[in-house]
């Protein structure tokens, strides 16, 4: 009964696919993940955000200081830097990660080793977690990870390569990371940082986000539920395009399909193991 469900939903996921087809040249084309647009802010704006911003710290407002962080962050101003600065350590995940965004748009190059930690500290959570340790305090949520992420890529900073790869990995690999509502964003400022930074260790990971996503067995017991696989079809949909401009970013090469790139990641497999320390 459970094997007929699986394939019941596969075939439903496929069947919405084929009555709402994707557009014919969608994603095929190697296309730069866009960024935000930052212009400087004026006078009025800077008065009216740094009002926002005092009042969301006078009345403690999360809300209001989480809109004028919005706000910072397409329009840049060198007085809004020291309220990024301090909203990067809030302990709302919502306010740090677009704190951490607008400190990007503000080219906070200084800000990089903070970032850096706050991605370490999510490795470590993890691992906690898998180790069955007990949950504490310090946990990063994905959508300050994929913020992090993001500022790392749009400021091109050096040290988090690896950890980027794994972090794009698990998340496929992961049910409830795959349909979190941070997925999407994860995804887009992984291939960036990983295209951007020419990481050669992600060619494998990258590869296998060009193939349409289906389910190899069906009937496998293992095989996540079709909420899973319809998750995923929709960031293959949005990803494809940054995903083949990664690739051509850290190999120089273009192919079609996903068999011409398997292809060719087979005859090149040595360069993408990772050294062992």
């Amino acid at each position: 009964m459970r094997k007929t469900l699986r394939l019941l939903g596969t075939l439903a996921l496929v069947l919405a696919a084929v009555l709402h087809p994707r557009p014919v040249t969608a994603g095929i084309e190697p296309v730069e993940p866009d960024t935000p647009t930052v212009l400087p802010a004026n006078e009025d704006e800077i008065a009216k955000v740094m009002a926002a911003a005092d009042k969301a710290k006078a009345e403690k407002d999360d809300k209001l200081l989480l809109a004028a962080l919005m706000s910072m962050e397409t329009h840049r101003a060198e007085v809004f830097q020291p309220v990024i600065s301090a909203a990067m350590g809030h302990r709302d995940a919502k306010i740090q990660a677009q704190a951490i965004r607008a400190a990007a748009s503000h080219e906070m190059a200084d800000e990089a080793k903070r970032v850096l930690k706050i991605l370490e500290k999510s490795k470590r959570k993890r691992k906690g977690k898998k180790k069955g340790k007990k949950k504490g305090g310090g946990d990063v949520s994905g959508h300050v990870t994929a913020a992090a992420i993001d500022y790392l890529a749009r400021l091109a900073i050096e040290g988090a390569e690896e950890q980027v790869v794994e972090h794009l990995t698990r998340l496929f690999l992961v049910q409830t990371r795959m349909q979190a509502s941070y997925a999407a964003d994860v995804v887009k400022a992984a291939v960036h940082y990983l295209g951007r930074m020419k990481v050669m260790s992600a060619v494998p990971q990258l590869v296998d986000m060009v193939r349409e996503p289906v389910p190899e067995n069906p009937n496998s017991a293992s095989n996540p539920p079709a909420s899973y696989w319809e998750a995923r079809y929709k960031i293959w949909l949005a990803s494809e395009g940054w995903v083949r401009w990664a690739l051509k970013e850290i190999t120089g090469q273009e192919f079609r399909t996903h068999r011409e790139w398997a292809a060719w990641v087979g005859l090149h497999e040595k360069d993408f193991k990772k050294k062992k320390k």
